[in-house]
Formats: structure tokens, C-alpha cells, sequence
């Protein structure tokens, strides 16, 4: 069975690591990625610190989706509204990955624009294209819970939010606009809440990357 699915934020660290596992899966799979930073064959979208300065990236082996015919990336900003909902409308994707995010320490505009105005004018722009109908999947983050003491795990997820940072705010916030809009819409919602993502490639501004 043939399927579709669109990925945000498909360069990134997270992201390149999904399309990859996608595609691995084999079948008549389609996955087609977009991002705001060009298209950037085996490399993620964010430097790394050499002897010679700041170096692309490089993807480890297995994530070199780039050259598989069944992908293709664009680059759209989240904020490009038209051009979301023109491609949403030809690819009338299966299912959405929302992974596109401002990461903590990025300023308060970025994580407001990013992460709450992005995701509603993706979800926006699904419904103008007429297909409001698949699977989406809001990838946030363990920080919404905020400092955990051992007396409080294992945590579940109706744990009370106890946000510690503005980046954990914003991911609250991207969690409530999305379900309050796909209320409204008839939009299969799932939350995925991330914790320490750990890989090779990992930016250096996370302890794993240093």
C-alpha cells in the first residue's frame, strides 16, 4: 500500500533520522521533507566546531535519504502559508511529522514564531488545501514537565506541566494550539514528547553533541 508522508524540519537532527527509518521500512513509500535551509545532500543543517572553524554537519552513514528516489525535499519557511498549502494540496499526504522547531537558547521571537505561529500556519494551511485528513504528528519535548525530582517518576503523561524556560513555554503552547485547531478540523492529532535525543551528528549546543 502506497503512503505519503511529509516531514518538517527534514534536515535537522531528528529529522534526518526519521525520513531515513521511513524509507528503510521499504514498499511504496514516498516521504517528501521540507525545511527552511536549502537542500543539503548528506549533511544536517546545523555546523559543527573543527581545527579550520565551523564545518556543515556531515550525516553518518544510513542517512543519505537524499539520493533515494522516493524523496524529495523543499524549501519552504513554516511562515510561506501559499506555498504549504499548494504543496499539502498536490502531495495530499498520509501522514505529517511536525519536527520544524526553535531549540532552546534561541531567542523569544524565534521560539514564538517557530514553534506556536509555525505550527498553526502549517496546520491552517492544511485546511485551506482541502486535505485535513491525515495523521499529524506534534513532536515536543520532555521540558515541559520541568525539573523532575525521583519522587515523581516514572512521569505520565497527565503529569502536571512545570515549564523551567521559555523553550519549554513555547512547546506547551505549540501542544495546546495544535489540539484546540484539530478539535476543530477532524485532524488526527498525536503528541510525541522527545527526551534526550542522543545520536551521532547531534548539535553541539546539547551535551550528547559536545
Amino acid at each position: 500500500m502506497r503512503s505519503t508522508w511529509l516531514i518538517t524540519g527534514a534536515q535537522g537532527f531528528i529529522g534526518r533520522y526519521v525520513a531515513a527509518h521511513i524509507l528503510s521500512t521499504g514498499g511504496a513509500t514516498k516521504v517528501v521533507g521540507i525545511g527552511r535551509s536549502k537542500q543539503q545532500p548528506g549533511y544536517f543543517s546545523h555546523t559543527l566546531a573543527a581545527q579550520s572553524g565551523r564545518i556543515q554537519a556531515p550525516c553518518p552513514r544510513g542517512l543519505e535519504v537524499d539520493s533515494d528516489s522516493r524523496y524529495q525535499y523543499y524549501s519552504i519557511d513554516l511562515q510561506e502559508s501559499q506555498s504549504l498549502t499548494e504543496l499539502i494540496s498536490s502531495l495530499k499526504p498520509d501522514v505529517v511529522i511536525h519536527l520544524a522547531s526553535a531549540l532552546r537558547g534561541d531567542n523569544r521571537a524565534q521560539l514564538l514564531r517557530t514553534n506556536i505561529e509555525g505550527t498553526g500556519t502549517l496546520i491552517e494551511s492544511l485546511l485551506l488545501s482541502g486535505h485535513a485528513s491525515p495523521v499529524m504528528v506534534i513532536v515536543s519535548s520532555g521540558a515541559v514537565y520541568g525539573h523532575v525530582s525521583p519522587d515523581r517518576l516514572p512521569l505520565r503523561e497527565d503529569q502536571a506541566f512545570a515549564p523551567a524556560d521559555e523553550y519549554a513555554v513555547s512547546k506547551i503552547a505549540e501542544e495546546q494550539l495544535a489540539q484546540v485547531m484539530a478539535a476543530k478540523s477532524g485532524i488526527r492529532l498525536a503528541i510525541a514528547r522527545v527526551f534526550n535525543a542522543i545520536g551521532a551528528g547531534q548539535d553541539e549546543r546539547h551535551i550528547g553533541g559536545r
